[in-house]
């Protein structure tokens, strides 16, 4: 995963986020137990993930332990990536 994607992945969740686009927090602070994003956000950083980095998030990657973190949002983007090339 490039810092890069890692700083979009911040930047989506800090744009979803109920707390306001200003919110501080590391990779592994875990976004939704802390409210950093809620219930509601996580369908707006899904989808955000998608228009951004091209991939389409799976079913079975759309559960909320994929959302705890910006290291878990990574894994899960990761996966997607896989999946896709396995699929070309």
């Amino acid at each position: 995963m490039s810092q890069t994607t890692r700083e979009l992945l911040r930047g989506v969740v800090r744009q979803a986020s109920p707390l306001g686009s200003d919110v501080r927090f590391a990779d592994d602070t875990p976004i939704l137990a802390d409210g950093i994003i809620d219930s509601m956000g996580i369908l707006g950083v899904m989808t955000e993930i998608e228009r951004a980095l091209g991939v389409t998030l799976p079913p079975e990657a759309l559960v909320t332990e994929n959302f705890q973190s910006i290291d878990t949002l990574a894994a899960m983007v990761d996966y997607a990536n896989l999946q896709r090339h396995d699929h070309i």
